[in-house]
């Protein structure tokens, strides 16, 4: 009996002969196979083949299954690992999606794409009724969509499976998914290949001769189509770091841009820049001694200089800059790393403690007393006292007046990064602060809302505010937006007034984009002068 067309009564018995055979090295993907058989997946009249190894046409939706062994083998080879992220390229049954989201877990995450909504209909429904028979936690979410069109999310995978023939000249789309140390099996002619990435280069493997149905290829101008269209789509959406407001601050440390006052290492001639606001906020004992004295007595020069004690070390003070600008807790047990003998790392104990009282960072050295409390009870605390809007306003003054409110708001968001305080009447000031201090959060938020709001009459007043605010984002939207209404916007009064430095912008990147557009449709219309010329020959 030829092993590849050879049918077995049951699951378990074509799984233990695939075993037999090689095709099933990964204990994981053996059961993970028992556990999610193949005849749950299929269409009802192709049930009786459902153990035979072989392809199965599913005539109903115009596709092939795969046979078992090509499951058992490119799993295995794929080595799947949980919180993996995984793509399965023509999807068909959604059997292979299933068996990947058992393997990568409740962490991970499977996709599953097809070019037909049939046809993703019916793999969703197998999951779907397969989830609630088995119990298990199978999640996969599956998409309509030519594999080489543009991803509208720009998803990047650590395994991709492609389950259609893929012309060797086109591998290059599909690797674009892949993500860095990531993995990819795909048919490509008659040859089942391993593409791995591995420190920035690309390693290839071959595993098998292999027979597939091929690959809906789009046309090349098609392909560049989708991507200028999703790059556009791109520009004009705003989007928020997912880091918050802790990594906006943290690029404040030792910014000598924004810093108005100095602290001076003993021994060392070179300063550490810091922000009086940032030391009123977060530990404002400190500041009332030693800074505030020193802003009533300055005269011509906005700097306070502060000389630290002996027993303050670069490495202490940068720890209470972390803790001060970002909330980030000191872990004692760092000192213990090191090769350093128990004395010295006791000396070090203590200058930390010293220089925590120092600094008045009463909360910390609590915990600093209690390392257990530190390593067990990470949870957030209340870090900082109460403040007032004056203290900010002393900062900005210098560049523009900010209402009493603005800058009372502008402290609560930087206390907790509440972007409820952002409003149509507040979001033109807190944009301001936020560029004043790089503040990229609230920045992205207040583009958001002002990108909304964008309109034939406001968008020249909001196109010249981004780019005196570096809003790089909205600037962005408000010139598409000039550009594709360009009869409305130009004969507005603020249009007229236009500064003839961003009005020469404003046409550049108009010649560019409609020469873009220009040479995709001069390629798209000689390729089809090109298919008529042959037609004509033939």
């Amino acid at each position: 009996m030829n092993f590849f067309s050879a049918s077995y009564n049951s699951n378990q018995d074509l799984l233990d002969h695939l075993k037999s055979r090689g095709f099933l090295e990964s204990e994981t993907v053996y059961q993970a196979m028992k556990l999610i058989p193949r005849g749950d997946f299929l269409p009802v009249e192709l049930l009786d083949s459902a153990y035979q190894d072989s392809p199965l046409r599913c005539s109903r939706y115009g596709f092939n299954a795969s046979a078992p062994h090509i499951y058992g083998k490119c799993l295995s080879e794929l080595e799947i690992e949980q919180g993996n992220s995984v793509l399965d390229i023509g999807t068909g049954t959604g059997h292979f999606a299933a068996l990947a989201s058992y393997l990568c877990g409740s962490l991970g995450r499977v996709h599953g794409l097809d070019i037909k909504s049939e046809i993703v209909n019916f793999a969703r429904s197998n999951t779907e009724t397969f989830k609630s028979k088995s119990g298990l936690n199978i999640n996969v979410e599956y998409f309509v969509r030519n594999c080489f069109l543009a991803d509208p999310d720009d998803n990047v995978y650590d395994r991709i499976y492609v389950g259609a023939a893929c012309p060797k000249d086109y591998v290059h789309q599909l690797l674009k998914a892949l993500s860095p140390n990531g993995i990819m099996i795909v048919p490509a002619g008659e040859e089942l290949l391993k593409y791995v990435k591995v420190d920035g280069k690309l390693k290839v493997q071959y595993l098998l001769g292999v027979r597939y149905s091929e690959l809906e290829l789009p046309h090349q101008h098609e392909i560049q189509i989708s991507y200028i269209q999703h790059e556009r789509e791109k520009s004009l959406k705003v989007l928020i770091p997912k880091n918050g407001i802790d990594q906006s601050f943290r690029l404040l440390i030792n910014d000598q841009k924004f810093s108005d006052v100095q602290l001076y290492i003993l021994g060392n001639k070179t300063p550490i820049n810091v922000h009086s606001f940032i030391f009123y906020c977060r530990i404002p004992s400190f500041f009332k001694e030693f800074i505030e004295p020193q802003q009533i007595n300055l005269s011509e020069s906005p700097l306070v200089s502060i000389l630290l004690p002996d027993f303050v070390t670069e490495k202490n003070l940068m720890m209470v800059l972390e803790y001060v600008y970002c909330a980030k807790l000191i872990d004692p047990t760092i000192f213990e790393s090191n090769n350093s003998s128990p004395d010295q790392v006791n000396l070090e104990l203590d200058n930390l403690h010293e220089t925590l009282l120092y600094f008045k960072i009463d909360s910390l050295v609590e915990y600093f007393d209690n390392v257990s409390t530190i390593l067990q009870n990470p949870q957030p605390f209340n870090l900082f006292q109460d403040c007032q809007s004056k203290h900010l306003q002393m900062l900005v003054q210098s560049f523009n007046k900010i209402p009493e409110n603005i800058g009372t708001d502008y402290t609560f968001h930087f206390k907790g990064g509440d972007i409820d305080i952002i409003s149509s009447e507040t979001v033109p000031h807190l944009l301001e602060i936020s560029d004043f201090y790089d503040d990229q959060f609230l920045k992205s938020h207040c583009e958001s809302i002002l990108a909304k709001s964008v309109e034939i009459d406001n968008v020249v007043c909001l196109y010249i505010l981004s780019s005196r605010l570096n809003a790089k984002q909205l600037f962005r939207i408000c010139k598409e937006f000039i550009i594709e209404n360009y009869p409305k916007v130009s004969k507005t009064a603020n249009f007229q007034d236009l500064d003839k430095e961003l009005l020469c912008q404003l046409l550049q990147d108009s010649c560019s984009y409609f020469q873009l557009l220009f040479d995709r449709n001069d390629s798209k219309i000689k390729s089809v002068e090109l298919n008529e010329t042959h037609s004509q020959n033939l």
